[in-house]
């Protein structure tokens, strides 16, 4: 299970993987749809963000990009390991514990206030 946004998963994959191939087979999808997020997020970004070449490496822009996805993808870790502890057994004391959450009703508009 991927929280990170799919473009930015398959960018990070072609890189730590070497090829689109190889980033295809973890992401259990087609090279093909590799490509084309790659594609999607570049025209997004307006930048070419990998050397096509095996093995793919990141452009400079690429290169930058990737520093704002690496600590994205651990906290994406640390939070499928918050909310699913069974898939992280191997680390101790990675079980669902309870999350304290406080509403400000300054914040609620009036038309949202339910009344007890």
């Amino acid at each position: 299970m991927d929280l990170l946004h799919p473009q930015l998963a398959a960018f990070a994959a072609v890189l730590e993987e070497g090829s689109f191939e190889a980033a295809a087979r973890r992401l259990c999808v087609t090279p093909s749809a590799v490509s084309q997020r790659i594609k999607a997020l570049e025209d997004r970004l307006g930048q070419v963000l990998l050397v096509r070449q095996p093995p793919c490496r990141p452009t400079p822009a690429g290169a930058l990009l990737l520093r704002r996805v690496r600590p994205m993808q651990l906290l994406e870790a640390e939070a499928l390991a918050d909310f699913l502890p069974e898939k992280n057994a191997h680390h101790p004391g990675a079980a669902l514990r309870p999350i304290p959450i406080a509403v400000n009703s300054c914040c609620i508009p009036d038309d949202h206030m339910v009344a007890y």
